[in-house]
């Protein structure tokens, strides 16, 4: 009898399965809810894409901040972006690494970044192309970066592994990699604010630091196949030793480059030292670098060469100026001016900043008194302002630079000075006057001085801020002249540096934009005054423009020898003045005839400088790769 009852009870199933399929197959359809093992690979996915974005948009922004010493910065960031899309768009259909060796290859690389990203510089920068050279170097160390990082991600979070469904795991990848080439894209940039420069967050330090990340997380009991049991962790030692033993031949091979004074250096340079670049002839120049930053405008760094007897200052590849020194220090009646140690300096490399200092021959009623700088460079023009009895205030966005005019370019102190932007500092003190705001002393947080009128207008304004190929679009807008007008006298003037050429469109928007602001303008350049029209159009030069917001003309006295505080140079620009002068038509050119000049007008909404900047930036590049040698430019 068992197994009759045993029989039945088969059957009795078999039938309840029947009608339970049928009943099944009866039911309408709906949609089933995401299971819980989904829904955790689902999370898992988009909380280890939101890491590698993090991870990646760091990576980026340090090695892009690494060439821009090589480079410049705006050839540097150019084809970043690119370089970041096709490594993800590789990602999708190339072979995935395992979890252990792609961690570790993803922290060698980084270890070895700073090293590696100086020395393929080099190698692409004797090139001749800043764009071509930068995107190179991205390819060649920060695409297999991404490459490896994403891949690394959809071993952990087994993100593209759908069974059954393989289109879904290629659009499932794709949405991935879209959501984090937006992010790193968007967040990059970030970086700058959060991790102030200095000694301690420089990108060097940066690649190193972030490389040692992957290398520990190597070592996690990660299975590279979803639903495997993961390495015993009894092993966890033997994981990681290999990653860990390459990592640290990585980072030291990067820290041990010190006497050629690469970027890989991660700390200022406090000492005076000579270097050469590798692969260099021995008589190639050797260089004494004094200082060497990295602070807001880029790579800030002193330097001077004795074969070729001339001191420097540069920003990343931009030459903020220079003095003669040694065999080339050339003075009338023995004048003589040092720096802080007692080194006696000569006059400017540069001749456009001495015909700066012509606005003090502006013709005006009232009694020039004091001077506004926007942006300091070496102090040529400020410290003949100061030498000159005029009080002079400084503006200068970047401290790096204030102090290396003050300690290697004999600059005196000046009567008060700012180290912040100056489109936020002119705001405010345009402000305060409107509002009339009652006088009192310059010393504060961000400046000192020396009690003088915290409201007095200024008699002789100086606007250069060219650094990197470029200028800082934001201080060439209606808004900010209107601003800047506020706080200088009725009779005063301002000069404008501007570096490109002619007849290019920054030169046509930065004189329409000054002459609707302030009326008459006048413009002079600094190259030598036999070139005829043709050949000042052709050539990338620098330009000052003279405004004034005084109804009247602009005229300018004669030159007198104490204007020259015994200086050859500025006997020769000085005295030439005239024959320097630029007929703004040929600035303008048809934009005067046919009625187009408000379309050059530059407004805080409409302000296309620093994208019309981009092809000159590549070739300012270019011209400073020919005013010096490679080895200038390597060795920072």
């Amino acid at each position: 009898m068992p197994p009759k009852r045993a029989g039945a009870a088969r059957r009795s199933s078999n039938s309840n399965a029947s009608t339970s399929v049928a009943q099944a197959s009866a039911a309408p359809s709906r949609p089933t809810p995401l299971q819980p093992a989904e829904t955790t690979q689902a999370q898992l996915g988009n909380a280890y894409a939101l890491l590698a974005t993090f991870f990646l948009s760091l990576t980026t922004y340090a090695s892009s901040t690494a060439l821009a010493p090589l480079f410049g910065a705006a050839a540097a960031s150019e084809h970043v972006n690119k370089v970041l899309a096709a490594a993800l768009v590789l990602s999708v259909f190339g072979p995935t690494p395992t979890f252990k060796y792609g961690c570790a290859s993803v922290g060698m690389l980084l270890s070895a970044g700073p090293t590696l990203l100086y020395q393929l510089g080099i190698t692409m920068g004797k090139k001749g192309d800043p764009v071509y050279g930068s995107t190179s170097c991205y390819a060649a160390v920060l695409a297999p970066i991404i490459y490896l990082t994403v891949g690394v991600m959809d071993k952990v979070s087994a993100a593209p592994i759908v069974e059954g469904s393989s289109s879904f795991s290629i659009v499932q990848n794709i949405v991935y990699r879209v959501g984090v080439y937006v992010g790193v894209t968007n967040t990059k940039s970030m970086w700058s604010a959060l991790l102030p420069p200095g000694t301690t967050f420089n990108s060097n330090t940066i690649l190193i630091a972030m490389g040692w990340i992957p290398v520990f997380i190597s070592a996690f009991p990660i299975s590279d196949t979803p639903g495997q049991r993961p390495p015993s962790t009894s092993r966890w030692h033997k994981r990681i030793i290999v990653p860990l033993l390459a990592a640290l031949l990585a980072t030291s091979l990067s820290l041990s480059l010190r006497p050629i004074h690469t970027p890989a250096t991660p700390y200022t340079i406090l000492l005076p030292t000579n270097s050469t670049t590798p692969g260099t002839s021995s008589d190639t120049p050797t260089l004494r670098i004094f200082s060497s930053t990295p602070s807001i405008t880029g790579q800030i760094v002193v330097g001077e060469s004795s074969e070729q007897s001339f001191r420097y200052l540069r920003a990343d590849h931009s030459l903020l100026g220079g003095v003669w020194i040694g065999k080339n220090v050339a003075r009338m009646d023995g004048g003589q001016a040092v720096d802080s140690n007692g080194t006696e300096l000569g006059d400017s490399i540069y001749s456009a900043f001495v015909l700066q200092e012509a606005a003090r021959f502006h013709v005006s009623e009232k009694k020039q008194e004091s001077a506004l700088i926007i942006g300091l460079g070496v102090g040529i023009a400020a410290q003949s302002f100061i030498s000159h009895g005029l009080s002079t205030t400084i503006v200068e966005i970047d401290p790096a630079v204030y102090t290396a005019a003050r300690t290697y370019f004999g600059l005196s102190e000046p009567s008060s000075v700012y180290l912040e932007d100056a489109r936020g500092w002119v705001l405010s003190r345009a402000l305060n006057i409107t509002d009339g705001a009652s006088p009192q002393g310059t010393t504060n947080a961000k400046g000192k001085g020396k009690g003088q009128n915290e409201w007095e207008k200024f008699d002789i304004v100086v606007h250069d801020c060219f650094s990197g190929g470029g200028v800082p679009g934001h201080l060439f807008t209606m808004e900010f002249w209107t601003d800047l007008k506020k706080i200088m006298s009725p009779e005063g003037i301002v000069a404008v540096n501007f570096a490109g050429r002619i007849g290019g469109d920054p030169a046509k928007a930065i004189l329409s934009t000054l002459q609707k602001s302030f009326g008459a303008c006048r413009a002079f350049h600094d190259t030598r005054t036999d070139r005829t029209a043709e050949e000042l159009r052709g050539e990338f030069m620098n330009i000052v423009f003279f405004c004034s917001p005084s109804s009247g003309p602009i005229s300018f006295r004669v030159d007198d020898p104490k204007d020259y505080h015994r200086s050859y140079l500025r006997e020769h620009v000085l005295s030439s003045l005239p024959q320097r002068e630029v007929d703004l038509a040929m600035i303008l050119g048809p934009t005067v005839v046919t009625g187009k000049e408000k379309d050059y007008i530059l407004t805080d909404e409409k302000n296309p400088l620093n994208a019309w900047q981009a092809s000159s930036a590549v070739e300012h590049w270019k011209l400073m790769r020919g005013v010096l040698p490679d080895v200038f430019w390597e060795t920072y």
